[in-house]
């Protein structure tokens, strides 16, 4: 009974009503609270130093070792986060086609393929309105820049890509009714999406390195800009796969 009521209203405190008793502690005192915010707090620490390590000394030169000691963790912590030290990178990118797949299941069931695409697409980047989404997208386009920059992290991405790009066949298959065995659209038509996903990328990668020119300058990189270039390179989907 006691750890029960421990439990329910922290150390010696007796339900309310008895004896002038306590209230309940507030969600943030909650030890699972307090408990899910360190583990939080050790995997962005985990993964700001792994992404500053390998950016400095480049993927291939940098241990799992080395990411430990910079967030001040040890060796075994790393292993209960991250597999291995391809995982800080392409965990970002495993998250965000999660994000895009449960979206386009969740489309309606009479909205064409391109356009259902598209708007899952949109609604899975990091929103941006807030400190947390902003950094997440700065993470997200890290990965993705990490991605290009190592030969391992390439080979290991386009394996993961590879299942990606599967579901994402299967789903749109199940969405028009074919069969992606015998259908040639289904793939197609995901191959386009990728495609654009990438030329906007590219886009925005070369708008946020142009020179100042006068007032302008570059493209910032955000999460507003993806989502423009995004838009403008998807407007051209429709014309290629009906």
């Amino acid at each position: 009974m006691t750890g029960t009521l421990t439990a329910a209203f922290g150390p010696e405190a007796p339900p309310p009503g008895e004896g002038g008793g306590a209230m309940p502690q507030r969600p943030q005192d909650d030890p699972d609270s307090l408990r899910e915010r360190k583990k939080h707090r050790t995997r962005e620490s985990l993964i700001d130093a792994a992404f500053d390590l390998f950016e400095d000394k480049g993927f291939e030169h940098t241990t799992v070792e080395e990411i430990a000691a910079a967030a001040e963790v040890s060796p075994r912590t790393f292993s209960r986060y991250f597999g291995l030290k391809e995982d800080v990178v392409l965990w970002f990118l495993r998250r965000q086609h999660d994000r895009f797949l449960a979206e386009l299941v969740a489309r309606p069931a009479g909205e064409p393929p391109v356009a259902a695409m598209r708007a899952a697409a949109l609604r899975s980047f990091p929103p941006g309105h807030d400190p947390a989404s902003r950094a997440e997208y700065r993470w997200l386009r890290r990965a993705q820049r990490l991605v290009g920059a190592s030969p391992a992290l390439f080979a290991r991405n386009a394996e993961r890509r590879v299942r990606v790009e599967r579901e994402m066949v299967d789903e749109v298959a199940r969405r028009m009714g074919v069969d992606p065995a015998a259908d040639f659209r289904p793939r197609i038509a995901v191959g386009v999406q990728m495609a654009v996903y990438a030329a906007a990328l590219e886009k925005l990668e070369a708008a946020a390195r142009a020179p100042r020119t006068g007032a302008a300058g570059p493209v910032a990189d955000t999460p507003e800009a993806l989502r423009r270039l995004f838009d403008e390179a998807h407007s051209t989907l429709a014309d290629v796969v009906r």
